[in-house]
């Protein structure tokens, strides 16, 4: 009787938490959300990633860091323990997990990152984080647009996680998914191509 007791306690102290965040934090955080998501439109078809004269990587998690740095001020790759050799992805997917939360494949906010596996053949199949992107929207069938650094430049794309095999619906003539692993006859016969099959995580710095 006591566990439920000290259940119940847990469970209450926790909601009581989540509705202490008054009306204009949450008007806050979506006016961030919206910084990053404009930012990210901002830099769509550009061949380079310059805020305030500083330049970025020309690669997936360079876009990324470019954004929030663009739209909040904030450099996703001050992280702790930076150890020389670690890849970008994998850089940003650790500030996450440190200052926000990862979360997994239910409806995310626009804004937050979304996290993809595999997504070039390193002569073998592992789940590696390999590419990174931000969520600009999500319609009502819950295809996901984000936008990403991949081999056509700054482009958007598409994810819809609950049908992440199908390329598209043709008779709604809609995309689906995207193909985010470029093929080129090295992988093996069980390799995955479309957005929704590589998908790893969403990861937000709001918590």
């Amino acid at each position: 009787m006591k566990k439920y007791v000290l259940l119940f306690i847990t469970v209450s102290l926790f909601s009581s938490c989540v509705a202490t965040r008054t009306r204009e934090e949450n008007l806050l955080i979506l006016e961030k959300r919206a910084k990053i998501v404009s930012a990210a439109q901002e830099f769509l078809g550009k061949r380079e990633l310059v805020v305030d004269n500083k330049k970025f990587n020309y690669d997936c998690s360079g876009l990324v860091r470019a954004v929030y740095y663009r739209g909040l001020g904030i450099d996703l790759f001050n992280v702790r323990k930076n150890e020389p050799g670690t890849k970008g992805v994998e850089v940003v997917y650790r500030y996450c997990r440190e200052n926000g939360k990862i979360y997994g494949g239910k409806t995310p906010n626009n804004g937050d990152m979304v996290f993809f596996k595999n997504t070039y053949y390193s002569g073998r199949e592992e789940n590696f984080l390999s590419h990174v992107g931000v969520v600009e929207k999500t319609d009502k069938r819950g295809t996901i647009t984000f936008i990403h650094l991949g081999s056509e430049g700054i482009t958007r794309a598409k994810m819809n996680l609950k049908e992440p095999h199908s390329r598209r619906d043709d008779k709604m003539d809609e995309e689906l998914n995207s193909y985010i692993r470029k093929k080129t006859g090295k992988e093996p016969s069980r390799a995955k191509y479309f957005s929704g099959e590589l998908f790893n995580s969403f990861g937000t710095i709001f918590k």
